[in-house]
């Protein structure tokens, strides 16, 4: 996650794509560092953040896709862009079920939500 989410941030930015910084985990590695690792306030901010994220994600991907389709923008391609993708394809899948047991024996709705 941790590596997956700084290849994204930093594509994003090469890239200017809001669409790969917004999907880097970053959240769920502050819910469990320091310590923020046994509190309960630590984990209901942490669920408020990822369903925020999400909810201003998705419309934001949505206007900018529609947005682009009508004034007949051609993206360019990024190679670290098409690598992440395949990797999130083939691995995310696997990850997002670990981290929905792991979110279980921890006890964190925002982890398991985050997984989803």
């Amino acid at each position: 996650m941790t590596i997956e989410g700084a290849v994204a941030i930093i594509a994003g930015i090469a890239a200017s794509s809001i669409a790969l910084v917004g999907f880097a985990s970053v959240i769920i590695i502050w819910r469990f560092t320091g310590h923020r690792v046994f509190s309960d306030q630590a984990e209901e901010r942490a669920q408020k953040l990822v369903a925020v994220q999400f909810f201003l994600l998705a419309p934001y991907v949505a206007i900018e896709s529609v947005r682009i389709l009508i004034e007949g923008e051609h993206p360019s391609a990024s190679v670290v862009g098409i690598v992440l993708s395949i990797g999130s394809v083939l691995f995310m899948p696997m990850l997002g079920v670990a981290k929905e047991r792991l979110a279980v024996q921890l006890g964190s709705p925002a982890t398991k939500g985050e997984g989803r």
